[in-house]
C-alpha cells in the first residue's frame, strides 16, 4: 500500500511542472513573435529618412527631457504640462544609453512586449492557455501599436503601467490585505504620472476593497494604507510643483484645455486648434490656455485657477448647447471604435503606405481586439462566466479607463495604444467562454458570443473615418522628406 502511494505521489507534481512548462513555451512563443513584428518595423524605419525627426508633442518631450538632463529639475518653473514620468524616463534614458534617436523608440518596443508578456500571464491565471496565446498573438499583431512605439511619445509606457496596474488589481480582489492594496494603489499612482486620466482607476480599487467578504477592519486598513501608498508615490511631483509654483501638483496640468478641445464650442471628436489658437509648438497651446484665463479673469492666475477657469468654461458650453455636445460624444464614440487611426504628431495611415512591416495582412486595426475584449467583457458580465470578483476591475482597466480618456477628452489614435493590455484579457476571456461552451455542446451559447463579436466588429470597420487619397498621402510623404533634409541639413 505505501509502495502504490510513493508510486502515485510525484504524478500531481509531474502534471503542475508540464503545466508551467507549456505556459513557459506559450509565454516565450509569444515573446519571439512579439519581437519579430517589432524588429521588422524597426529595421523598415531605419531607412527612412524622416525617421529620427521629432515633431510637435515629441520634440516637446525630447526638449524638457534635455533640459532637466542638464539644469535639473529645479530649472523648471511652471508648472508641469506633460507626462511627469515618461520626462523622468527620457531623462534616465539620457544618462544611461545617450542621445541617439533610436533609444526610446527600443524602449518603447520593450515596454510593448513586456505589456503583451504580463497581459499573457494574467490571462493564462484566469482562462485557459490556448485562448490567452491567441488573445496575446492579436495583440502582437496590431499594427498602429507597432507604429506607435516607434515614436519618442509615452503610450507604450502608458500601456506597461495601465496593465501591471491591472494585473496588481486583479490579484486584490481575490484576497484584501494592506500589502496588496498598497502595491495596487502604488501601481495606479504610477500609472497616473503616465497618464493623468488613469486616477479614475482609484475609486474602483476602493470599490474592490469595500465590496470583499472580510471583516471591516481589514477594509479600513487596506484602504487607508492603498490611498496613503497613492500619495508617496505621487508625493515627489507634488512637491516639485510647490517648489516651483507655490501650490502642489498632483498630476500633469494639460487636462483642461484638453476638455475644452474636446468638449467645448467647435469641438470635432479629435484634436483640433481652440479658437483663438496661431501657435504652431505644443508650448504655445500651454501659453495660450494660460493667457486666455488671465485675459478673462482680468488678473494673474495661478496654474490651478487657469484649470478651474477652463473647466468652468468648457461646462458652460456644454450647458449652453448640450445637444451638440451629445452629438460630439457619438462622434467620439464611433472614432473609438473605428479601425481607421486618428493621428496628430504621425499619421498612420499615410506611413503604412511606405512602411513595408506595417502594410501586411498581419497588421490588424486596433478595432478587431477591442471587438473580441467588448465581448468577453459582455460575457462574463452577462451570462454567468466564472470569475466574477474580476469583472469590476477588467470593467474599470477596459472600459472606464478608455472612456474617460477617449469620451471624456478627445479621440486619437495613439492613445487607444494604452489599453491593449486589459483588451487582451478581457479577449481571452470571451475566446475562452467560447471554447468552453463549444467542448460541452452548447452551440446557442457559442453562436451568441460570435454574434456579439461579428456585430462588433463589423461596426467598427463600418465607423471607419475615410482613409486619405494617394494624393493627400504623396503630399504628407513629401512634407515629412522636407521637413528631414531642413532638419539634417548643415548649420
Amino acid at each position: 500500500m505505501h509502495l502504490v502511494q510513493l508510486r502515485l505521489r510525484p504524478e500531481p507534481l509531474h502534471a503542475d511542472v508540464q503545466r508551467l512548462s507549456e505556459a513557459l513555451r506559450r509565454s516565450v512563443g509569444i515573446a519571439l513573435f512579439a519581437c519579430g513584428v517589432r524588429a521588422a518595423c524597426f529595421i523598415s524605419k531605419l531607412h527612412d529618412p524622416a525617421w529620427a525627426v521629432a515633431r510637435f508633442d515629441e520634440e516637446a518631450y525630447l526638449a524638457l527631457a534635455q533640459r532637466v538632463a542638464s539644469q535639473g529639475w529645479t530649472s523648471i518653473h511652471e508648472p508641469l504640462h506633460l507626462s511627469p514620468l515618461w520626462t523622468a524616463t527620457l531623462v534616465a534614458l539620457r544618462a544611461c544609453m545617450g542621445t541617439a534617436p533610436w533609444v526610446p523608440l527600443v524602449f518603447n518596443q520593450l515596454c510593448g512586449i513586456a505589456t503583451l508578456m504580463l497581459a499573457h500571464h494574467v490571462a493564462v491565471q484566469r482562462t485557459d492557455p490556448k485562448s490567452a496565446a491567441i488573445a496575446s498573438a492579436v495583440g502582437a499583431f496590431i499594427g498602429p501599436v507597432c507604429f506607435y512605439e516607434l515614436t519618442p511619445m509615452p503610450d507604450a509606457l502608458v500601456s506597461l503601467s495601465v496593465t501591471a496596474s491591472l494585473a496588481s488589481h486583479l490579484w486584490l480582489s481575490e484576497r484584501v490585505t494592506w500589502r496588496r492594496s498598497a502595491i495596487t494603489c502604488g501601481l495606479v499612482a504610477i500609472a497616473t504620472l503616465a497618464r493623468a486620466s488613469a486616477i479614475v482607476l482609484i475609486p474602483f480599487v476602493a470599490a474592490t476593497v469595500l465590496r470583499h467578504e472580510c471583516d471591516r477592519s481589514t477594509k479600513l486598513r487596506a484602504l487607508s494604507v492603498g490611498l496613503l501608498a497613492f500619495a508617496l508615490v505621487t508625493a515627489p511631483l507634488a512637491l516639485r510643483g510647490v517648489i516651483a509654483t507655490g501650490e502642489p501638483q498632483w498630476i500633469a496640468s494639460a487636462g483642461a484645455i484638453d476638455l475644452f478641445i474636446g468638449n467645448g464650442a467647435g469641438a470635432t471628436g479629435t484634436w483640433r486648434p481652440p479658437p483663438g489658437f496661431r501657435g504652431e509648438e505644443t508650448g504655445d497651446l500651454f501659453a495660450f490656455a494660460e493667457d486666455e484665463a488671465q485675459r478673462a479673469l482680468g488678473r494673474a492666475a495661478t496654474d490651478s485657477e487657469v484649470q478651474i477657469w477652463w473647466v468652468e468654461h468648457t461646462l458652460d458650453d456644454i450647458a449652453e448647447s448640450p445637444i451638440s455636445w451629445l452629438r460630439v460624444l457619438l462622434t467620439k464614440a464611433r472614432f473609438a471604435l473605428a479601425a481607421t487611426e486618428l493621428g496628430d504628431n504621425r499619421d498612420y495611415q499615410s506611413e503604412r503606405a511606405f512602411n513595408q512591416a506595417l502594410s501586411g495582412p498581419w497588421a490588424f486595426p486596433i478595432s478587431f481586439l477591442l471587438a473580441l475584449a467588448m465581448a468577453g467583457l459582455a460575457l462574463q458580465a452577462g451570462v454567468g462566466q466564472q470569475g466574477s470578483s474580476s469583472r469590476l476591475p477588467l470593467v474599470a482597466s477596459a472600459i472606464v479607463l478608455p472612456a474617460a480618456t477617449l469620451l471624456g477628452v478627445y479621440v486619437l489614435g495613439r492613445y487607444r495604444i494604452a489599453f491593449v493590455g486589459p483588451w487582451v484579457i478581457a479577449a481571452a476571456h470571451g475566446l475562452s467562454a467560447a471554447r468552453a461552451a463549444v467542448a460541452s455542446r452548447r452551440f446557442q451559447f457559442a453562436a451568441f458570443l460570435g454574434a456579439i463579436t461579428t456585430i462588433l466588429a463589423v461596426a467598427s470597420f463600418l465607423s471607419a473615418v475615410p482613409r486619405p487619397s494617394a494624393a493627400v498621402l504623396r503630399h504628407a510623404r513629401r512634407v515629412d522628406l522636407e521637413r528631414a533634409a531642413i532638419e539634417h541639413a548643415p548649420r
